[in-house]
């Protein structure tokens, strides 16, 4: 989704600090600004397009926040009201779980190709520093004082947000975990929205990478040409098909070995990958498939990249089982 195709239509904040006592809740919805829209815009689409965003669905039994979404979908006469609300649903979560931080929420409908939505933002107090000027019996001082309720900026990003379909309610969201009880845990989506989330696309991916390379080491003693045809057919597979062939890429690593593919599609499934598909966005296997660690027994490191690895580095399996590793194509060495 990008800035220029959202157009907002409403917009408030309600002022959500622990050190208060209790919520401040606007009355008004904010007032029409380019630079707030632009603002706006901006932090919903770095929402949009960030690789932590996990799909979500409402559980529908006593659910106030799925209600006033779907009241939200048919009119707007109760903005101001029914944000409030949820509001406080916050509020008092954050009052009886010091560990999660007071903020700023702001709601905000927009349309996307003549679709609703409701961006739900929440803007996480964060220490800056400002200039005061204070004039005194001896004239003008000017000094630094630390602002405790600053606001992520537009080169930042919002830590916590949910994105709703105000037509069919289904959710994008972005949540941290915080210590309840003496646990951590997603209170955003469990206490506040109550949805049951999906993995988001970098959590899939790094997923599928961590269970093949556990299924490496326990039947190949992770071996690097396993290592090696699973991250470059995996980077292959999303390239020509946009999805993570598993079938495809199980006969390609495995070729004639119909025993270890079996073996391997099994020990997959058991770890809940069990769609012969699994859809995620390209760029975000890229960034995890393509990263390679080769770390040695004798404690050195080589960080590189699969596409890298073809030109620059050469094993050399040697009669007593050792390895021999060739750096190549070397045009300087520094030192840290």
């Amino acid at each position: 989704m990008e800035v220029s195709q959202i157009v907002i239509k409403n917009i408030i904040m309600h002022i959500l600090d622990a050190n208060v006592g209790m919520p401040i809740l606007s009355n008004w919805q904010h007032p029409d600004t380019d630079e707030i829209y632009e603002f706006l815009e901006i932090h919903i689409s770095k929402l949009l397009k960030d690789q932590n965003l996990k799909p979500a669905t409402f559980n529908r039994e006593q659910n106030p926040v799925c209600n006033y979404a779907e009241e939200l979908g048919q009119t707007r006469n109760a903005f101001v009201q029914y944000t409030g609300e949820m509001a406080k649903l916050v509020y008092d979560i954050i009052i009886k779980n010091p560990e999660i931080p007071s903020a700023d929420l702001v709601f905000c409908i927009f349309e996307v190709e003549q679709q609703s939505f409701m961006a739900i933002l929440k803007f996480n107090y964060r220490y800056s520093y400002i200039h005061y000027t204070e004039d005194g019996e001896e004239g003008r001082v000017n000094s630094i004082i630390k602002q405790k309720t600053a606001l992520p900026n537009d080169s930042q990003k919002v830590d916590e947000g949910a994105i709703i379909n105000l037509e069919n309610m289904h959710i994008q969201l972005l949540e941290k975990e915080y210590e309840i009880n003496g646990e951590k845990q997603f209170y955003f989506s469990r206490l506040f929205l109550k949805c049951n989330s999906r993995q988001s696309d970098i959590e899939k991916a790094k997923n599928f990478k961590k269970v093949t390379e556990s299924f490496n080491k326990k039947y190949f003693n992770q071996d690097m040409q396993i290592s090696d045809g699973f991250g470059k057919e995996v980077l292959k597979s999303i390239e020509e098909t946009g999805n993570i062939d598993i079938p495809q890429i199980t006969e390609k690593v495995f070729k004639d070995n119909e025993e270890m593919k079996e073996m391997y599609i099994d020990y997959i499934e058991k770890a809940g990958f069990i769609e012969d598909h699994v859809e995620i966005k390209e760029d975000v296997v890229r960034k995890v498939f393509n990263k390679r660690k080769i770390k040695t027994d004798n404690g050195i490191e080589i960080n590189l990249s699969l596409e890298q690895e073809n030109d620059n580095l050469e094993f050399v399996n040697n009669y007593d089982g050792t390895i021999t590793i060739i750096i190549k194509n070397v045009n300087s060495i520094s030192y840290k």
